[in-house]
């Protein structure tokens, strides 16, 4: 049991106790009461682009691998060369970007062994008696060389049929194989007007003499020569000396001009710029909601920054025509940025 004594001085403890606790309560209550203003600021820069980056490419052929790699190596020096005492400035360079070598093909003549002469017989008769077209056909075959390519009707409606007859021969020579076919042609028809006796009509289709399909040896690629590739790109600051560049590259040896891109020297610092207006920017916004809120603005709490960007810097091509005056243009940087300001 507590004394009377005990219960008044627990009594005064708490009243401390909850004294010294309220204003840490009171000032979380501010706290969570507190409320925030975000804005997006959104910031653009245009940059002239002032560097150029001029790709070219080298090709040599000869008839080894080594010999179209020595040579191509022996015309990428000289370029280089040439171009070397007309880089002053400090960031610009000519180097070699990539080489590569590959076989070159011929195509082989395509050669002939058997030449194969040919005739089409039309055989026209009657089609109300198929037994004696097939005794037709039976004679015809019996020559050799001969085959039955199949039948037809002459005529809707006519009566008539037409079996075609072919009759094939093959020789070493087109002569010897259109010799050979003319005297079975002679025999196969002879062999039809005897069993027709004059009931039906024989025409020649068509004759025909070229080489024998399975004798043609098909062409096939043959290696005739290596050739060798290297691309070189020249970097310059000073963008006028890009014509007279590659009009000297390509008088020196190379092949040809592949691209030239212009880019910036110093995208870092466009993008500041950007970044810097976007932040004034949002700087503004946030201010000009603050006053029409009726409150103002207290410390910056968060300040984020998404990825800048740019327009894409497209390559250039300029064929045959690398002396002519060139003009980059310029680039337009973005950059947006958001700020979140703890009001007061």
């Amino acid at each position: 049991m507590l004394t009377e004594w005990a219960k008044k001085l627990l009594a005064l403890r708490l009243v401390v106790v909850a004294l010294a606790v309220s204003p840490a309560l009171a000032q979380g209550g501010d706290a969570a009461r507190k409320t925030t203003i975000e804005a997006d600021g959104h910031g653009e820069v245009r940059a002239k682009l002032d560097m150029a980056r001029i790709s070219l490419t080298i090709d040599t052929r000869r008839d080894t691998v080594d010999d179209a790699m020595k040579a191509n190596a022996a015309t990428v020096a000289s370029v280089t060369r040439g171009l070397k005492p007309e880089l002053g400035a400090e960031g610009d360079h000519v180097r070699t970007v990539s080489m590569s070598t590959n076989p070159q093909y011929a195509t082989s003549v395509q050669t002939v062994s058997e030449f194969q002469a040919s005739r089409r017989f039309d055989v026209i008769v009657s089609s109300s008696n198929l037994a004696y077209v097939g005794e037709l056909t039976r004679v015809a075959l019996a020559e050799e060389g001969t085959r039955f390519a199949g039948t037809d009707s002459e005529s809707p409606g006519g009566g008539k049929i037409r079996v075609i007859i072919d009759v094939t021969s093959t020789a070493s020579a087109p002569d010897e194989a259109a010799k050979i076919n003319e005297s079975r042609a002679r025999k196969v028809l002879h062999a039809l007007q005897s069993k027709m006796d004059g009931q039906g009509t024989i025409e020649t289709a068509e004759d025909r003499l070229g080489p024998a399909p399975s004798a043609a040896n098909p062409p096939r690629p043959v290696i005739d020569g290596y050739s060798a590739h290297s691309n070189i790109e020249i970097v310059v600051d000073t963008i006028d000396l890009v014509g007279g560049l590659t009009d000297k590259a390509l008088k020196a040896g190379a092949s040809r001009l592949n691209s030239i891109t212009f880019e910036l020297r110093d995208p870092h610092g466009a993008e500041a710029e950007a970044i810097a207006v976007a932040t004034k920017d949002a700087e503004f916004k946030a201010q000009a909601q603050a006053a029409a809120l009726g409150v103002k603005l207290g410390p910056l709490l968060k300040s984020a920054i998404p990825q800048s960007s740019s327009e894409p810097w497209v390559p250039l091509p300029i064929p045959g025509a690398a002396t002519a005056p060139i003009q980059p243009g310029e680039v337009t940087v973005s950059s947006n940025v958001t700020l979140t300001y703890e009001t007061l």
